[in-house]
């Protein structure tokens, strides 16, 4: 029996990493996956652990090299937005891989507007919201006024989903779904890197923008493959859902945040969503993807930790007690919560067990995420699918509630599993391609 041909995808969550290979079916064959600790900048403040990371991916490609059973084609990547890896002159890492947490200082903030404000209409033109770290282009901004010793040292600035190609291939490139996911680097009227930008000399620290899917070839066994630029997590997840449907649909992506994608947009942003935290992604092409963001699964764990805390149970048991009383209690999705502790902390004691407490937190978490779903259609009648994507699929009771505060959609998550790495995995095409592509 010969072997398997596969398609490798690293995918680096801001939580998780995970590596997977699919067959021609694009199902999984073999996959590995890992939690690497953060450690810290040098204010103290918690990031990802950029090093470890590399060092995770070459470890995890020498074993999927030892793999007897299959033969890579060809090897991609998604990562999640707002991470930037720099660069020196010989190609080693400057500085850190800055957390989109981390404040971005004030006196910075009141810098930049008052030189290329007014604050609403740069961030009209950039389709971004004010965001602090979370827009990339303004860690480089901070880099250039708060760190310039370590700022002039850098030669070029790699979103992170290139930065993993570069680790595979040593070559450098941009891409349009990193640039355009909340960077408010990009002119979406103008289709160019803003007029800031420039102005502050920033456009030269980025490596040429490529529109191909394929940059470059890394080493496997005895011969090379093609490597693919890397794509934005969210937008990877979207072309998963769009080689598989032509009908207009939107798709909720959850994890860290709850990211609505409306691909059938024919608007850019208007002032009104703007102000309600909407944003313009893009997808490999440069066209726009209206999308709105709800910090969904960091108020979620918060919320679960003080849960946790506060009954003395372990997450999981909080989930089984959760799953138990729901499907005992036919009716529980119309009773309302007593109160919103979410809000009101103090209120957190009026609950007798964690389920009733984890019911309750979930409740405005997802009324909240629905409101954000609603913008993403631009108030449009939400009777279309509504894929939805990542961690939260998992969740029944959120799943429940979602539907009930959405009757009239669609909501589907059999579709397709794995969606950034399914997504970049599928933008290859490498089964079609590979005569062309391979090098043995």
């Amino acid at each position: 029996m010969g072997k398997i041909p596969c398609i490798a995808v690293f995918d680096i969550g801001r939580t998780n990493k995970k590596f997977l290979l699919f067959n021609t079916r694009y199902q999984p064959v073999f996959q590995a996956s890992e939690a690497i600790p953060d450690i810290e900048d040098e204010d103290g403040e918690p990031c990802e652990d950029i090093h470890a990371i590399t060092r995770w991916m070459k470890d995890v490609w020498q074993q999927a090299e030892q793999l007897q059973d299959v033969r890579i084609l060809a090897l991609n990547f998604s990562a999640h937005g707002a991470g930037l890896v720099h660069l020196d002159e010989a190609g080693k890492i400057v500085g850190h891989l800055y957390s989109y947490i981390k404040p971005f200082p004030d006196r910075l903030r009141q810098q930049f507007f008052d030189t290329y404000g007014p604050e609403a209409e740069l961030c009209l033109s950039t389709a971004s919201p004010y965001l602090g770290m979370l827009n990339s282009g303004l860690q480089l901004y901070w880099l250039k006024y708060a760190r310039p010793e370590l700022f002039h040292r850098i030669a070029c600035s790699l979103h992170l989903p290139q930065y993993c190609a570069y680790v595979f291939t040593g070559r450098m490139c941009s891409e349009y779904t990193s640039i355009g996911c909340h960077t408010m680097m990009w002119d979406y009227e103008r289709k160019d890197y803003h007029h800031w930008l420039k102005a502050e000399g920033l456009e030269r620290l980025l490596a040429p923008v490529v529109t191909s899917k394929w940059f470059g070839y890394t080493r496997y066994q005895d011969g090379m493959i093609p490597v693919g630029t890397g794509l934005h997590d969210s937008s990877a997840a979207l072309l998963a859902y769009l080689s598989a449907d032509t009908e207009p649909f939107l798709l909720l992506s959850t994890g860290t945040w709850g990211i609505t994608l409306n691909p059938f947009t024919e608007n850019l942003l208007t002032p009104e969503e703007l102000a309600n935290d909407c944003l313009l992604y893009m997808l490999p092409s440069g066209q726009p993807v209206k999308a709105s963001r709800y910090f969904l699964g960091y108020f979620h764990d918060e919320q679960l930790k003080r849960i946790s805390a506060h009954f003395h149970l372990q997450t999981h048991e909080i989930f089984q007690r959760t799953a138990s009383y729901i499907a005992l209690h036919n009716d529980w999705i119309n009773n309302q919560a007593e109160a919103d502790f979410v809000r009101n902390p103090d209120m957190l004691a009026r609950y007798e067990t964690a389920e009733q407490a984890y019911l309750a937190c979930l409740r405005p978490l997802v009324a909240a995420q629905v409101k954000a779903i609603r913008l993403a259609a631009e108030h449009k009648p939400l009777n279309c699918k509504l894929y939805v994507d990542g961690g939260f699929t998992r969740n029944e009771a959120f799943m429940q509630l979602l539907q009930h505060l959405l009757p009239e959609a669609r909501i589907s998550t059999s579709q397709l599993s794995e969606g950034s790495l399914l997504g970049v995995a599928l933008y290859l095409d490498a089964f079609a391609e590979s005569q062309q592509h391979c090098r043995a």
